[in-house]
Protein backbone atom coordinates (compact mmCIF):
# COMPACT_ATOMS: atom_id res chain seq x y z
CA UNK A 1 0.00 0.00 0.00
CA UNK A 2 2.85 2.33 0.91
CA UNK A 3 4.21 1.69 -2.61
CA UNK A 4 1.48 2.38 -3.92
CA UNK A 5 1.17 5.41 -2.58
CA UNK A 6 4.84 6.57 -3.79
CA UNK A 7 4.01 5.75 -6.93
CA UNK A 8 0.65 7.51 -6.99
CA UNK A 9 2.49 11.00 -5.62
CA UNK A 10 5.19 10.58 -8.25
CA UNK A 11 2.83 10.35 -10.90
CA UNK A 12 0.91 13.17 -9.94
CA UNK A 13 3.73 15.49 -9.53
CA UNK A 14 5.27 14.28 -13.15
CA UNK A 15 2.02 15.47 -14.76
CA UNK A 16 2.44 19.10 -12.98
CA UNK A 17 5.91 19.51 -14.74
CA UNK A 18 5.11 17.79 -17.88
CA UNK A 19 6.05 20.27 -20.56
CA UNK A 20 9.56 19.71 -18.81
CA UNK A 21 9.60 15.89 -19.39
CA UNK A 22 9.19 16.90 -22.78
CA UNK A 23 11.90 19.41 -23.01
CA UNK A 24 14.83 16.68 -23.65
CA UNK A 25 16.37 19.15 -26.29
CA UNK A 26 15.84 22.56 -24.07
CA UNK A 27 13.42 25.31 -24.32
CA UNK A 28 12.70 27.51 -28.05
CA UNK A 29 12.62 30.99 -28.18
CA UNK A 30 14.66 31.97 -25.40
CA UNK A 31 18.17 34.35 -25.53
CA UNK A 32 21.34 31.53 -24.83
CA UNK A 33 24.98 32.40 -24.46
CA UNK A 34 27.17 31.45 -27.24
CA UNK A 35 30.46 32.63 -27.07
CA UNK A 36 32.60 35.38 -25.03
CA UNK A 37 33.46 38.51 -27.22
CA UNK A 38 36.98 37.89 -26.73
CA UNK A 39 36.31 34.44 -28.62
CA UNK A 40 35.51 35.86 -32.32
CA UNK A 41 37.67 38.72 -33.49
CA UNK A 42 37.37 40.56 -36.33
CA UNK A 43 36.37 38.86 -39.82
CA UNK A 44 36.21 35.61 -37.70
CA UNK A 45 33.64 32.54 -38.42
CA UNK A 46 32.65 30.89 -35.60
CA UNK A 47 30.02 27.95 -35.42
CA UNK A 48 27.99 26.77 -32.17
CA UNK A 49 24.92 24.08 -31.92
CA UNK A 50 22.28 24.89 -29.56
CA UNK A 51 19.18 22.91 -29.19
CA UNK A 52 20.07 21.32 -32.27
CA UNK A 53 20.30 24.39 -34.60
CA UNK A 54 23.68 24.50 -36.18
CA UNK A 55 24.77 27.96 -36.08
CA UNK A 56 27.31 30.13 -38.22
CA UNK A 57 28.60 33.81 -36.69
CA UNK A 58 30.52 35.96 -38.02
CA UNK A 59 31.85 39.43 -36.98
CA UNK A 60 32.69 42.65 -39.62
CA UNK A 61 33.49 45.62 -38.80
CA UNK A 62 32.54 44.79 -34.93
CA UNK A 63 29.21 43.51 -35.69
CA UNK A 64 27.80 39.72 -35.33
CA UNK A 65 25.57 38.34 -37.64
CA UNK A 66 24.48 34.73 -37.44
CA UNK A 67 22.89 32.16 -39.89
CA UNK A 68 21.99 28.75 -40.73
CA UNK A 69 25.16 26.25 -40.91
CA UNK A 70 24.18 24.83 -43.91
CA UNK A 71 24.00 26.17 -47.63
CA UNK A 72 20.82 25.57 -49.28
CA UNK A 73 22.43 24.14 -52.57
CA UNK A 74 23.58 20.77 -51.41
CA UNK A 75 24.11 21.22 -47.37
CA UNK A 76 27.47 22.40 -47.12
CA UNK A 77 28.20 23.71 -43.65
CA UNK A 78 30.22 27.51 -43.76
CA UNK A 79 31.93 26.88 -41.07
CA UNK A 80 33.99 23.68 -42.25
CA UNK A 81 35.74 25.84 -44.72
CA UNK A 82 34.97 29.79 -44.27
CA UNK A 83 34.88 31.43 -47.39
CA UNK A 84 33.92 35.35 -47.05
CA UNK A 85 34.69 37.28 -50.30
CA UNK A 86 33.02 40.85 -49.14
CA UNK A 87 32.06 42.39 -45.82
CA UNK A 88 28.08 41.76 -46.64
CA UNK A 89 28.01 37.93 -47.58
CA UNK A 90 29.27 34.45 -46.74
CA UNK A 91 30.41 32.17 -49.75
CA UNK A 92 30.00 28.23 -49.51
CA UNK A 93 33.27 26.98 -50.24
CA UNK A 94 31.54 23.92 -52.30
CA UNK A 95 30.02 25.52 -55.50
CA UNK A 96 29.98 29.36 -54.33
CA UNK A 97 26.84 30.08 -53.33
CA UNK A 98 26.90 33.47 -51.66
CA UNK A 99 24.19 34.42 -49.16
CA UNK A 100 23.52 38.19 -47.33
CA UNK A 101 24.61 38.31 -43.87
CA UNK A 102 21.86 40.38 -43.16
CA UNK A 103 19.12 38.87 -44.29
CA UNK A 104 20.42 34.89 -45.61
CA UNK A 105 18.89 35.85 -49.30
CA UNK A 106 21.21 34.30 -51.98
CA UNK A 107 23.16 37.68 -53.41
CA UNK A 108 24.97 35.37 -56.33
CA UNK A 109 26.59 31.88 -57.21
CA UNK A 110 30.54 32.50 -58.22
CA UNK A 111 30.52 30.66 -61.22
CA UNK A 112 26.19 31.61 -62.18
CA UNK A 113 26.04 35.10 -61.66
CA UNK A 114 22.64 35.81 -63.57
CA UNK A 115 21.35 32.26 -62.18
CA UNK A 116 17.39 32.35 -61.95
CA UNK A 117 17.41 31.00 -58.54
CA UNK A 118 19.50 34.50 -56.98
CA UNK A 119 17.14 36.29 -55.21
CA UNK A 120 14.63 33.62 -54.31
CA UNK A 121 16.20 30.99 -52.36
CA UNK A 122 17.76 31.96 -48.53
CA UNK A 123 18.76 30.40 -45.27
CA UNK A 124 17.59 31.36 -41.74
CA UNK A 125 19.45 33.65 -39.71
CA UNK A 126 19.36 34.88 -36.12
CA UNK A 127 19.14 37.24 -33.88
CA UNK A 128 22.59 37.83 -32.00
CA UNK A 129 23.08 39.79 -29.26
CA UNK A 130 26.53 41.15 -27.31
CA UNK A 131 26.44 42.29 -24.51
CA UNK A 132 28.60 42.13 -20.99
CA UNK A 133 31.31 40.78 -22.87
CA UNK A 134 28.98 37.82 -24.01
CA UNK A 135 27.30 36.95 -26.89
CA UNK A 136 23.62 35.78 -27.40
CA UNK A 137 21.69 34.53 -29.49
CA UNK A 138 17.82 33.73 -30.03
CA UNK A 139 17.22 30.49 -30.85
CA UNK A 140 13.86 29.04 -31.87
CA UNK A 141 11.08 29.85 -34.49
CA UNK A 142 12.54 32.01 -37.20
CA UNK A 143 9.56 34.20 -37.10
CA UNK A 144 8.63 34.75 -33.21
CA UNK A 145 7.26 37.75 -32.30
CA UNK A 146 7.62 39.94 -30.58
CA UNK A 147 11.36 39.64 -29.66
CA UNK A 148 11.94 39.28 -26.07
CA UNK A 149 14.30 41.64 -24.14
CA UNK A 150 17.88 39.96 -23.59
CA UNK A 151 17.42 40.86 -20.17
CA UNK A 152 14.40 38.52 -19.12
CA UNK A 153 16.38 35.68 -20.22
CA UNK A 154 18.83 36.58 -17.75
CA UNK A 155 19.51 36.22 -13.74
CA UNK A 156 18.48 40.13 -12.49
CA UNK A 157 19.56 42.55 -10.32
CA UNK A 158 18.51 41.19 -7.09
CA UNK A 159 17.80 44.54 -5.45
CA UNK A 160 17.35 43.51 -1.84
CA UNK A 161 21.39 42.61 -1.78
CA UNK A 162 22.81 45.39 -3.71
CA UNK A 163 26.63 44.56 -3.00
CA UNK A 164 26.10 41.79 -5.86
CA UNK A 165 26.73 42.75 -9.58
CA UNK A 166 24.38 42.50 -12.52
CA UNK A 167 25.80 40.80 -15.47
CA UNK A 168 25.14 44.44 -17.30
CA UNK A 169 26.50 46.57 -14.62
CA UNK A 170 28.99 49.02 -16.17
CA UNK A 171 31.04 48.99 -13.64
CA UNK A 172 31.47 44.92 -12.80
CA UNK A 173 34.44 42.71 -13.42
CA UNK A 174 33.09 39.77 -15.59
CA UNK A 175 35.44 36.84 -16.43
CA UNK A 176 34.77 33.15 -17.18
CA UNK A 177 34.92 30.10 -19.02
CA UNK A 178 32.61 27.46 -20.63
CA UNK A 179 33.30 23.35 -21.34
CA UNK A 180 30.84 20.56 -22.72
CA UNK A 181 29.25 18.18 -20.26
CA UNK A 182 28.07 14.65 -21.53
CA UNK A 183 24.75 15.05 -20.16
CA UNK A 184 21.34 16.40 -21.09
CA UNK A 185 21.55 19.81 -19.81
CA UNK A 186 18.15 19.13 -17.39
CA UNK A 187 20.76 17.26 -15.17
CA UNK A 188 22.86 20.18 -15.28
CA UNK A 189 20.24 22.23 -14.23
CA UNK A 190 19.13 20.20 -11.56
CA UNK A 191 22.44 19.16 -9.94
CA UNK A 192 22.79 23.52 -9.30
CA UNK A 193 20.07 23.70 -7.82
CA UNK A 194 20.30 20.63 -5.55
CA UNK A 195 19.86 21.50 -2.23
CA UNK A 196 21.35 18.42 -0.63
CA UNK A 197 23.51 17.20 -3.77
CA UNK A 198 26.26 18.72 -1.32
CA UNK A 199 27.39 15.54 -0.08
CA UNK A 200 29.31 15.17 -3.30
CA UNK A 201 31.68 18.21 -2.23
CA UNK A 202 32.32 17.98 1.80
CA UNK A 203 36.28 16.53 0.87
CA UNK A 204 36.75 19.43 -2.07
CA UNK A 205 40.12 21.33 -1.50
CA UNK A 206 38.01 24.83 -1.56
CA UNK A 207 35.85 23.60 1.46
CA UNK A 208 39.04 23.03 3.00
CA UNK A 209 41.00 25.65 2.37
CA UNK A 210 37.71 28.30 3.02
CA UNK A 211 37.36 26.88 6.43
CA UNK A 212 33.71 26.40 5.54
CA UNK A 213 31.88 23.53 7.09
CA UNK A 214 29.38 21.91 4.82
CA UNK A 215 26.16 20.56 6.48
CA UNK A 216 25.06 17.25 5.77
CA UNK A 217 22.01 19.36 3.16
CA UNK A 218 19.45 21.56 3.76
CA UNK A 219 16.05 21.19 3.76
CA UNK A 220 12.86 23.61 3.20
CA UNK A 221 12.12 25.87 6.28
CA UNK A 222 8.84 27.91 4.98
CA UNK A 223 6.65 28.52 2.39
CA UNK A 224 8.98 30.26 0.30
CA UNK A 225 11.18 27.38 -0.27
CA UNK A 226 9.23 26.48 -3.24
CA UNK A 227 7.44 30.08 -4.53
CA UNK A 228 8.38 31.07 -8.22
CA UNK A 229 10.12 34.83 -8.24
CA UNK A 230 9.02 36.53 -10.84
CA UNK A 231 10.80 40.07 -11.48
CA UNK A 232 9.99 43.89 -13.01
CA UNK A 233 12.08 42.95 -16.11
CA UNK A 234 9.85 39.36 -16.94
CA UNK A 235 12.77 37.04 -15.07
CA UNK A 236 11.16 34.11 -13.97
CA UNK A 237 12.80 31.93 -11.22
CA UNK A 238 12.71 30.09 -8.39
CA UNK A 239 15.10 29.55 -5.06
CA UNK A 240 17.30 27.01 -4.01
CA UNK A 241 19.88 27.19 -1.13
CA UNK A 242 18.86 30.15 0.88
CA UNK A 243 18.78 30.14 4.53
CA UNK A 244 16.00 32.37 4.59
CA UNK A 245 13.96 29.48 3.23
CA UNK A 246 15.79 26.43 3.79
CA UNK A 247 17.96 25.33 6.68
CA UNK A 248 21.36 23.66 7.02
CA UNK A 249 20.89 19.61 8.62
CA UNK A 250 23.41 19.09 10.82
CA UNK A 251 23.63 15.78 12.00
CA UNK A 252 21.88 12.66 11.47
CA UNK A 253 21.63 10.23 14.16
CA UNK A 254 21.16 6.87 12.19
CA UNK A 255 24.58 7.04 10.84
CA UNK A 256 26.23 8.83 13.87
CA UNK A 257 27.79 11.49 11.56
CA UNK A 258 27.42 15.16 12.76
CA UNK A 259 29.11 18.38 11.50
CA UNK A 260 30.65 21.06 13.71
CA UNK A 261 30.16 24.71 13.44
CA UNK A 262 32.90 26.64 11.60
CA UNK A 263 34.86 28.20 13.81
CA UNK A 264 36.50 30.97 11.16
CA UNK A 265 36.66 31.70 7.50
CA UNK A 266 34.40 32.03 5.26
CA UNK A 267 31.10 29.97 5.79
CA UNK A 268 28.41 27.92 3.30
CA UNK A 269 25.65 29.94 4.84
CA UNK A 270 26.32 33.32 3.05
CA UNK A 271 25.15 31.56 -0.33
CA UNK A 272 22.49 32.33 -1.91
CA UNK A 273 21.27 30.14 -4.66
CA UNK A 274 18.51 30.36 -7.58
CA UNK A 275 17.43 29.25 -10.97
CA UNK A 276 16.37 31.26 -13.65
CA UNK A 277 14.56 30.33 -17.28
CA UNK A 278 15.41 29.11 -19.97
CA UNK A 279 18.43 27.26 -18.08
CA UNK A 280 20.71 29.60 -15.86
CA UNK A 281 21.68 29.53 -12.29
CA UNK A 282 22.76 32.32 -9.48
CA UNK A 283 25.02 31.85 -6.84
CA UNK A 284 25.40 34.88 -4.76
CA UNK A 285 28.80 35.12 -2.41
CA UNK A 286 30.63 32.82 -4.58
CA UNK A 287 33.80 32.34 -5.94
CA UNK A 288 34.48 34.75 -3.20
CA UNK A 289 33.03 37.44 -0.76
CA UNK A 290 30.81 39.89 -2.72
CA UNK A 291 31.30 37.56 -5.63
CA UNK A 292 28.34 36.44 -7.82
CA UNK A 293 28.16 33.34 -10.12
CA UNK A 294 26.46 33.13 -13.22
CA UNK A 295 26.20 29.24 -14.80
CA UNK A 296 24.11 28.48 -17.66
CA UNK A 297 23.27 25.23 -18.84
CA UNK A 298 22.94 25.12 -22.72
CA UNK A 299 21.54 22.56 -24.47
CA UNK A 300 23.61 21.36 -27.32
CA UNK A 301 21.52 17.84 -28.33
CA UNK A 302 19.74 15.61 -26.18
CA UNK A 303 22.94 14.37 -24.27
CA UNK A 304 25.42 17.02 -24.27
CA UNK A 305 25.07 20.97 -22.83
CA UNK A 306 27.54 23.38 -22.85
CA UNK A 307 28.22 24.35 -18.85
CA UNK A 308 29.00 27.79 -18.32
CA UNK A 309 30.77 29.84 -15.51
CA UNK A 310 31.38 33.70 -15.24
CA UNK A 311 32.28 35.40 -12.19
CA UNK A 312 31.15 39.13 -11.52
CA UNK A 313 32.66 41.55 -9.16
CA UNK A 314 31.72 45.30 -8.32
CA UNK A 315 34.58 47.16 -9.15
CA UNK A 316 35.21 51.40 -7.86
CA UNK A 317 38.21 51.83 -9.69
CA UNK A 318 41.12 50.47 -11.70
CA UNK A 319 42.76 48.94 -8.54
CA UNK A 320 39.58 46.88 -7.26
CA UNK A 321 39.72 45.69 -11.23
CA UNK A 322 43.42 44.75 -10.86
CA UNK A 323 42.29 42.95 -7.42
CA UNK A 324 39.42 41.23 -8.88
CA UNK A 325 41.66 39.80 -11.62
CA UNK A 326 44.24 38.37 -9.32
CA UNK A 327 41.43 37.17 -6.85
CA UNK A 328 40.14 35.07 -9.92
CA UNK A 329 42.93 34.30 -11.39
CA UNK A 330 44.90 32.44 -8.64
CA UNK A 331 41.59 31.48 -6.78
CA UNK A 332 38.13 31.90 -8.50
CA UNK A 333 38.84 29.87 -11.44
CA UNK A 334 41.63 27.16 -10.24
CA UNK A 335 39.76 26.09 -6.97
CA UNK A 336 36.37 27.76 -7.12
CA UNK A 337 35.37 26.90 -10.85
CA UNK A 338 37.60 24.28 -12.00
CA UNK A 339 38.42 22.14 -8.68
CA UNK A 340 34.98 22.79 -6.57
CA UNK A 341 32.89 22.46 -9.60
CA UNK A 342 34.53 19.37 -11.34
CA UNK A 343 32.81 16.97 -9.59
CA UNK A 344 29.14 18.53 -10.63
CA UNK A 345 30.59 17.45 -14.15
CA UNK A 346 31.17 14.29 -12.74
CA UNK A 347 28.09 13.55 -11.43
CA UNK A 348 26.05 14.26 -14.36
CA UNK A 349 27.53 12.55 -16.59
CA UNK A 350 27.36 9.77 -14.47
CA UNK A 351 23.15 10.12 -13.99
CA UNK A 352 23.59 10.30 -18.23
CA UNK A 353 23.78 6.72 -18.05
CA UNK A 354 20.80 6.34 -16.10
CA UNK A 355 18.64 9.11 -17.82
CA UNK A 356 20.19 8.02 -21.76
CA UNK A 357 16.23 6.30 -21.10
CA UNK A 358 14.60 9.94 -21.58
CA UNK A 359 11.57 7.77 -19.69
CA UNK A 360 13.47 7.96 -16.59
CA UNK A 361 12.47 11.91 -16.11
CA UNK A 362 9.61 12.01 -14.01
CA UNK A 363 9.90 8.66 -12.68
CA UNK A 364 12.07 9.66 -9.37
CA UNK A 365 11.81 9.20 -6.17
CA UNK A 366 11.28 12.44 -4.91
CA UNK A 367 12.10 13.64 -0.78
CA UNK A 368 11.17 17.08 1.17
CA UNK A 369 15.21 17.83 0.05
CA UNK A 370 14.10 18.08 -3.64
CA UNK A 371 11.65 20.64 -3.36
CA UNK A 372 14.19 23.30 -5.28
CA UNK A 373 14.29 20.82 -8.45
CA UNK A 374 10.15 19.89 -8.17
CA UNK A 375 9.76 23.48 -8.16
CA UNK A 376 12.01 24.21 -11.10
CA UNK A 377 10.76 21.64 -13.11
CA UNK A 378 6.70 22.73 -12.61
CA UNK A 379 7.78 27.03 -13.29
CA UNK A 380 10.07 25.68 -16.53
CA UNK A 381 6.49 23.88 -17.66
CA UNK A 382 4.48 26.98 -16.98
CA UNK A 383 6.56 30.00 -18.15
CA UNK A 384 9.23 28.02 -20.68
CA UNK A 385 7.82 29.90 -24.79
CA UNK A 386 8.21 26.90 -26.12
CA UNK A 387 9.62 23.07 -26.62
CA UNK A 388 12.56 22.40 -28.94
CA UNK A 389 11.63 19.43 -31.04
CA UNK A 390 14.03 16.94 -31.76
CA UNK A 391 15.18 18.25 -35.36
CA UNK A 392 14.94 16.17 -38.58
CA UNK A 393 18.02 15.41 -40.19
CA UNK A 394 17.03 18.09 -42.62
CA UNK A 395 17.04 20.75 -40.61
CA UNK A 396 20.06 20.39 -38.98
Amino acid sequence: MKAQRMDRSVAIAAREYAPYLEATWGFKNHWYPAFFSQEISENEIKAVTIAGHDIVLRRVHGRLFGLRDKCAHRGARFSQEPMCLNDESITCWYHGFTYGLSDGVLKTILASPEDPIIGKVRIRTYPVEERGGMVFIFVGDEDYRPLPTLESDQPPRMTDNPVFPYLFDENVFSRGIHRTVNSNWRLGMENGNDPTHILIHRKNFYVVMSGSKLPLGFLPASPEAGKFIEMPDGQKGVWGVNHDHYRPIMENRYLGLSVPKPVAGPRIDTYRISSWMPSALLVEDFPGSEWSTIEWYVPIDDTRHEYWQVALKLCRDENDRKAAAEFYETIGLPIGFENFNEIDLVARERLQQHYQDPEQFGQEAFFAGDIAIVSWRKLASRFNRGIQAAPQQSER
